[in-house]
This record gives C-alpha cells, sequence and structure tokens, in this order.
C-alpha cells in the first residue's frame, strides 16, 4: 500500500467514524432513540475494529499529514446555522460518501474489505430510510429546540 493511499484510507476512515459519531450524540442525548444510537454507535465500532484489525490503523495514522492536506477548510466554508435534522442527514452522507471510498481503494489490501463496506454502506442506507419515514410520519417529534441549535 503507498502512503497516499494509507492518507486516503485514513481520511474516509476518520470522515466515517466522525459522521457516525455526530449521528450518535444527535440520537442519543438530543433524540433519546436508543435504538439508532445502537445501531449507529455499532457501525462506528465495526468500522474502527476494522481499522485496526484490517487496515493496520497505526500505519495509516503515521501517513497522515493533515497540515498539507490541500483539502483542508473546505467544510468550513458553509454558512447559516443548520437544523439538527439537517446536521445529522449532513453527517449520514458524510458517512455514505467514506464507507463508498473505502470500498473503492479497500481492494488493494484485501478484496474482501470491499464487500464488507459495501454491506455497511447500505446499513448506513437502510438506516437514513428509516430516520426518514420516521420523520415522515412524526412530522415535530425529532425537532430540536431552537436553543439546542444555536448553542456553542
Amino acid at each position: 500500500m503507498t502512503e497516499n493511499t494509507s492518507r486516503l484510507l485514513d481520511a474516509n476512515i476518520n470522515r466515517v467514524r466522525e459522521g457516525l459519531r455526530v449521528c450518535e450524540e444527535i440520537a442519543r442525548f438530543l433524540w433519546e432513540r436508543e435504538d439508532w444510537f445502537g445501531a449507529l454507535r455499532g457501525l462506528r465500532h465495526q468500522i474502527t475494529r476494522i481499522a485496526v484489525e484490517r487496515l493496520d490503523l497505526e500505519r495509516l495514522v503515521q501517513a497522515r499529514d493533515a497540515d498539507k492536506d490541500i483539502g483542508r477548510g473546505i467544510d468550513s466554508l458553509q454558512t447559516g446555522i443548520p437544523s439538527v435534522k439537517d446536521l445529522f442527514l449532513r453527517n449520514l452522507q458524510r458517512t455514505k460518501e467514506g464507507l463508498r471510498v473505502l470500498e473503492e481503494f479497500s481492494h488493494e489490501i484485501d478484496p474482501v474489505l470491499r464487500q464488507v463496506f459495501q454491506t455497511l454502506r447500505y446499513d448506513v442506507y437502510s438506516l437514513e430510510r428509516d430516520v426518514v419515514s420516521h420523520w415522515n410520519t412524526h412530522r415535530n417529534e425529532l425537532n430540536c429546540p431552537s436553543s439546542l441549535r444555536h448553542s456553542g
């Protein structure tokens, strides 16, 4: 595995874990949805286990060069204060995108991982469907008080 591939994998492992963590915290603390919290936490732990056991997380971290990353700071260009629902959906999207990248590039390390990452991506699709379906039938239940949305 090249150093650039290691950096790519590291960045996307982080993207997936961070996206899941934001969603997990929303489900846990703001919506108090134990089912979604458990599913998100389980996915995050699976990604961590894969990173440690099959992708050599230590090597990925050693290849990291955040100071010279030409993509650094791009997320900060977004404006406005998103709703909790928007935060949740944005972070699920980040998660799906990261899983797709991991799926495409993991074959270099372990061809079986391609299928593992694809399965995890489809698990996220299913969870997203469940959450959106719930929103459509319980429109105001998952709204968060504006004081929580605007706090730092």
